[in-house]
């Protein structure tokens, strides 16, 4: 028997050992006496047979956690099988669909360079029904359509979503499948009248930006004219609290990442009636586009500098009564963008392989309004599709290779983005896993006594 390499041992206060293991997201607290007889079986290679009867129950645990496994096996070689299965019984078409390329928001960071006011550059009818035929072509057997609506700002185009929703949902009806939809939305238009609109789309949850508490974000995310948003979204936020599920976000760079921020912030969320399970997911401001490099690289943080603040900032968001999103006890990470399961669709029917690069022309991999523009006859369509995560030999020892996957996000290789390579190879949750996992347990245990006292 052997130490599996995807273990995370934290010593505890009180002299336990809590393990982690991130190949299969388990979790279990030794005292001193069974750590002594876990190093004692994997120090001294005993098989499982020849364990004293007395170790036999640790033995069969420890296996079963995943913390310890036969010398004959290959864990990574393991992990790269399970990968591929991933890949390829994926049962889900997404698709991130930019209504409209407009914005009512002036954001300092913004990385989309086709935002340009709230004018008229809505997706067209014609566009409309090429991508309720590239659905029909391209649904296949899978079980599950899954839409996400991105701007711009989505909400702006509010036709378009209503009129495409319909035909979309229609499709899913006719061939018995699920239809799962969200928004990615900065929430000024998110009144009641507006998610009531929303809902009948088959719009569940609604992801909105809060970058912290009014200055910081009024300062941070202006409207065009340079009014503040942050007293709109707080009272949308409380009206639309009972309607709609709702998932906030806080983009991260070195001005607003510290306490007061994340602290004063949680006071005014709690004051909009969200429910204890909101997930707050504090997130990188990361130079993806030449439209917001200037600005990270002033300000933003790399994954060390940023882990070591979250490790800080989301027990913060714990304490105030939220879920922080924490996604140390996942399936094995795979990136849709890699398959030919996901596109982003911009206004004009244009094709990419990952939503962050829609409206970068250089970046479309073919268009849905003539077949000639097929993705698969695309270079870089290929590209994506032959990036792998174990691609980087450094990765190859990481112990929490199964939750990262090679940095977790494809694009910083693919787009040879040389900020991107020096500063977020690594995700930041590397550079905080241990109080992650620690936060992660306390949720998990909060969770299960809420369950058994219903």
């Amino acid at each position: 028997m052997k130490a599996s390499k995807f273990n995370v041992l934290i010593e505890k206060d009180d002299g336990s050992i809590l393990f982690y293991n991130s190949m299969w997201g388990t979790t279990a607290i030794m005292d001193k006496k069974n750590y002594n007889i876990y190093k004692s079986i994997i120090n001294t290679g005993y098989k499982e047979d020849e364990v004293a009867h007395e170790l036999q129950t640790l033995t069969v645990q420890l296996k079963k956690g995943g913390f310890i496994v036969e010398d004959s096996i290959d864990e990574l070689k393991y992990l790269k099988q399970r990968y591929e299965d991933r890949i390829l019984n994926i049962s889900m078409l997404r698709l991130y669909i930019v209504p409209t390329s407009a914005c009512n928001f002036a954001c300092k960071y913004c990385y989309y360079e086709g935002c340009e006011g709230s004018g008229s550059n809505k997706m067209s009818e014609e566009v409309q029904d090429s991508l309720l035929e590239f659905v029909r072509k391209r649904i296949g057997n899978k079980r599950i359509l899954n839409i996400v609506w991105t701007g711009g700002e989505p909400t702006l185009a509010l036709d378009v979503i209503m009129r495409l929703s319909k035909g979309l949902m229609k499709i899913t009806q006719e061939l018995g499948i699920t239809y799962i939809s969200s928004i990615f939305t900065n929430g000024y238009l998110l009144d009641r009248d507006m998610v009531e609109k929303l809902r009948e789309c088959g719009i569940c949850i609604a992801q909105v930006v809060v970058d912290g508490p009014r200055q910081v974000h009024n300062n941070r995310r202006p409207l065009l004219n340079g009014d503040g948003t942050f007293d709109v979204i707080m009272k949308n936020l409380k009206d639309i609290s009972d309607k709609i599920e709702i998932a906030l976000r806080i983009n991260l760079d070195s001005t607003n990442a510290n306490s007061n921020s994340i602290i004063s912030l949680m006071d005014s969320l709690k004051q909009c009636n969200l429910p204890p399970t909101t997930i707050i997911e504090l997130a990188h401001v990361m130079p993806f586009t030449s439209h917001c490099f200037e600005f990270v690289t002033r300000y933003g943080l790399g994954s060390k500098e940023l882990g070591v603040r979250l490790a800080e900032l989301y027990p913060l968001v714990y304490e105030s009564g939220f879920k922080p999103k924490i996604d140390i006890f996942p399936e094995i990470n795979v990136s849709l963008c890699t398959t030919n399961s996901c596109f982003g669709i911009s206004e004009e029917g244009d094709l990419y392989r990952c939503f962050l690069l829609i409206g970068d022309k250089s970046e479309c991999v073919g268009s849905i309004l003539k077949d000639e523009g097929a993705p698969e006859k695309n270079e870089k369509h290929r590209i994506w599709n032959t990036w792998s995560p174990f691609s980087h030999e450094e990765c190859h020892d990481c112990n929490i290779l199964p939750i990262c996957m090679g940095g977790g996000c494809p694009l910083y290789d693919i787009a040879k983005n040389e900020y991107l390579q020096k500063n977020i190879r690594c995700i930041p949750l590397r550079f905080y896993i241990n109080e992650a996992i620690e936060l992660g347990c306390r949720i998990l245990q909060k969770q299960r006594r809420d369950k058994n006292a219903i």
